[in-house]
């Protein structure tokens, strides 16, 4: 059981962050155009960004099952 509520629980927290990602990546498009940056919606930075999000609450916890599981 608990096994099973940690993942959706790692689950819920990455669609949050990648969520939370991407709405600073949009926040930041008209001011990396004004200074003349690529924006980071238009070249796959802000999609990254959102992958790392995404992936580290699950990341942390099967490192964290690891951990536990290997003593």
């Amino acid at each position: 059981m608990r096994a099973v509520s940690e993942k959706v629980a790692a689950v819920a927290e990455g669609v949050a962050a990648a969520q939370l990602s991407m709405i600073d990546s949009w926040s930041r498009f008209w001011p990396e155009v004004m200074t003349g940056q690529a924006p980071s919606m238009l070249n796959g930075v802000a999609l990254e960004r959102s992958v790392n999000a995404a992936l580290r609450p699950a990341s942390q916890r099967v490192k964290a099952n690891f951990k536990r599981l290997a003593r």
